[in-house]
């Protein structure tokens, strides 16, 4: 190890250079600057590592003048940057002499002109050494529409650049109950020749086509006013296909015998069509289903039953009638019906045809996209989680393998209904950089950063584990000074949520077959308050897409939907051509799903809240692997979503349901542990020159150079012994301040 060196050397120089002003090169470094005012910081939310330089520095002269002019001509958006290069050898480059001597940079900063100061003929500023980070932060809440043609400062970017998958569309399953509403005791009162059908209210709306009852008593015809009685009709649209619905009743009656004669009750089960026929006086009757005699009297009656209707056209219904009648002569008389139950269930089995070529996007092109829109330039994002064999305007690069979610796409609802853009009522997508890293995170776990390559910046979204990567590559030498170790109470978690903000609730009820809601869990951690919450803000609710689908605008022009404007998660592979098909459970699981409706066109395995959650095992984890709690289970709380869906995934033993207890030794093992350890060690520049080394790892069937702050370093403690952690922070240098989280090296269990 070389000598500790806390001063510039001759062999640093300073530079300052900014757009439509010439390079100024410093005679000396800047007042105000010193190592220990460089920092490493990982970023708390995204866990990607960014250096900053935050003091302020001064600056006299001809500099104070160079920035001056600087401002005058670009304001507070002036591109003012800190350039700090040193000399060193280049051992890549051979000559037969002797190795190359460069001076390579070392550190680059942005100026902050939000904070210069002016006083005693001097400027002082401060400088942020990730210019892309600060571009980001600031436009990473802004919603930006998907097909504009220009960047936020007017530079002309091409046409939006999409691909075409066919959704084959969902069976949804709709289901509506009706249940009796209480009246005089639960009495129906129904006279000779009369004909009534009992109150009902709605315990579960299947949809707009099931209706409550609102009429009970009618005229002294042999005919109802059918349309006042009716429970179901189908009102879909003469273009779709007619309904498959199964109809289960469960009523229980009891007759009363007027004086002086017998009298009989009646169940008919009637489909009608409501065209209003004068003469008869009345709405036609088109077909009885069924019919029961009641000739006890005295006695409560059970009625359960099911009836199902293989084609229900358009504009036909479902009425359900009770009749008291006289089986022998005589004068006028009163019969009288109890109802004690009458509920009904009624089931639609949808279907829809396929539609072809609809537009979507996959995420690389979405953050290309949007990274394009903030800055103006191509390639300014990669990633080797979301990266493709394809390569496209938006990419420089591709690779021998998909990345294990390359082929994870966006779809909308505007694109599944299949809009033309220059329709009068279509929007484009519209999406945040905030909103999809967040999504991104609380679906797939990944981790963000900005990183340099070829002196450029850009920013890359990865698997939250490729920045920690388990291998020791920094070794600090001597032992450690003013050690501290401090319990992270924001790794133990008490409760889980996982899932997604929208989804479920549909105007169209379809009880609880959707699966990708929301879910909350409980961990057997009991003393921390702290919850994590991982919502995404793209959906990925097959049924809030299908009856999204189910409304082109080729019928449906002029119809709203809910879902028009949301976004949501496709899980593809390649298909014959340029086109790209949905997985299906045979690409995910080893056997056909149970615990939900139509298996087979389930297609969104991969975004349910227990598989959320087993992607984010690692982390949750961290808090629970003292032996204790290994043989612990994190149980399931509440949901308004679909909890008895059980699925068995590729290389699983056996199948689990969204609802069933997860054992804590089932998660991926924890790769860090809840505790942060701070010292002080020696930096020179052989140790910061490892720090800001990279070393090779194999990923995507190619060797990439991975920076060494995401690999574990290794120290001494104030007992002699070797621990390891990852950085969480590293100030200064000479006598630098460390901060790590502690890494799990025990033994596996």
């Amino acid at each position: 190890m070389s000598d500790i060196r806390i001063t510039n050397s001759d062999y640093v120089q300073y530079v300052l250079q900014a757009e439509g002003v010439p390079t100024f090169k410093l005679e000396q470094e800047p007042n105000g600057w010193t190592e220990d005012s460089v920092e490493i910081v990982r970023h708390k939310q995204y866990h990607g590592i960014f250096v900053s330089y935050t003091n302020s520095l001064e600056f006299r002269g001809e500099a104070k003048d160079y920035i001056k002019e600087a401002f005058r001509i670009g304001g507070i958006n002036a591109d003012l940057r800190l350039i700090k290069y040193k000399l060193v050898k280049d051992a890549s480059y051979i000559s037969l002499e002797e190795d190359y001597i460069k001076y390579k940079v070392e550190f680059t900063g942005l100026a902050d002109f939000s904070k210069m100061q002016e006083s005693d003929n001097a400027v002082e500023l401060p400088f942020n050494s990730n210019d892309l980070e600060v571009l980001v932060s600031s436009h990473e809440s802004d919603s930006f529409e998907m097909d504009r043609l220009d960047s936020i400062d007017g530079a002309a970017i091409p046409e939006l650049e999409t691909d075409l998958v066919t959704l084959e569309g969902r069976l949804i399953e709709q289901r509506g109950i009706s249940d009796v509403i209480d009246h005089d005791n639960g009495e129906a009162l129904i006279y000779n020749k009369h004909q009534a059908t009992v109150l009902t209210k709605m315990i579960v709306r299947g949809n707009h086509r099931h209706d409550v009852v609102t009429a009970t008593e009618h005229p002294p015809f042999d005919r109802l006013r059918l349309p006042e009685n009716m429970f179901f009709i189908d009102n879909t649209s003469e273009n779709e296909n007619p309904l498959k619905l199964i109809v289960e009743y469960d009523t229980n009656i009891m007759s009363h015998q007027s004086v002086g004669y017998q009298t009989d009750a009646y169940l008919e089960f009637w489909l009608f069509d409501p065209t209003y026929d004068g003469g008869a006086g009345g709405y036609v009757l088109s077909g009885q289903f069924l019919m029961y005699t009641v000739t006890d009297r005295y006695i409560w009656h059970a009625f359960q039953g099911e009836i199902t209707i293989i084609d229900l056209p358009y504009n036909k219904g479902l009425v359900w009638n009770y009749k008291v009648t006289r089986t022998s002569d005589g004068g006028n008389f009163t019969g009288t019906l109890f109802v004690e139950k009458h509920k009904f269930t009624v089931t639609v089995e949808t279907y829809y045809d396929p539609t072809p070529d609809v537009k979507c996007m996959f995420v690389d092109n979405i953050a290309n996209r949007l990274m394009r829109i903030i800055t103006g330039e191509r390639y300014k994002f990669y990633s080797r989680a979301f990266g493709r064999q394809d390569a496209s305007d938006y990419t420089d690069y591709s690779y021998p393998e998909d990345g294990d979610y390359g082929l994870i796409a966006l779809t909308y609802g505007f694109w599944a209904r299949s809009f033309r853009v220059e329709s009068s009522r279509y929007k484009a997508l519209t999406i945040s950089i905030k909103d999809l890293i967040t999504s991104l995170q609380a679906t797939l776990n990944i981790g963000v950063s900005i990183e340099t390559v070829n002196f450029k910046q850009r920013l890359r979204f990865e698997k939250q584990s490729y920045y920690y990567q388990n291998k020791v590559v920094v070794k600090l030498p001597y032992q450690v000074t003013s050690l501290k170790r401090k319990v992270d109470p924001t790794l133990y978690f008490s409760g889980i949520t996982a899932g997604y903000d929208k989804g479920g609730g549909y105007e169209d009820e379809v009880g609880l077959d959707e699966p990708n809601i929301k879910t909350a869990y409980i961990t057997p951690i009991r003393k921390s308050t702290i919850k994590y919450e991982k919502l995404s803000k793209i959906r990925a609710d097959e049924t809030g897409l299908e009856m999204t689908r189910r409304k082109p605008e080729l019928i449906y022009p002029d119809e709203d939907t809910p879902g028009d404007d949301n976004a949501w998660y496709l899980d593809l592979k390649r298909s014959e051509g340029d086109n790209y098909i949905q997985k299906i459970w045979i690409d995910r699981l080893e056997a056909l799903p149970t615990g939900i409706f139509s298996p087979e066109t389930f297609r969104s395995m991969f975004f349910t809240p227990s598989q959320i959650l087993k992607r984010h095992g690692w982390i949750l984890r961290a808090g629970l692997e003292q032996v204790i709690n290994l043989d612990k289970y994190i149980r399931y709380a509440n949901s308004g979503a679909n909890i008895t869906l059980s699925m068995q995934f590729l290389g699983e033993l056996e199948a689990k349901a969204e609802n069933e207890p997860l054992l804590v030794r089932k998660l991926d093992r924890a790769i860090v542990l809840p505790e942060v350890i701070e010292f002080e060690h020696p930096v020179d520049d052989d140790i910061m020159d490892l720090v800001n080394g990279t070393t090779p790892v194999f990923i995507n069937g190619e060797w990439e150079n991975v920076p060494n702050v995401y690999f574990k370093f290794q120290f001494i403690n104030n007992e002699g012994k070797k621990e390891a952690g990852f950085l969480l922070e590293l100030k200064g240098r000479g006598s630098a301040k460390f901060k790590l989280q502690k890494a799990n090296e025990t033994l596996i269990q």
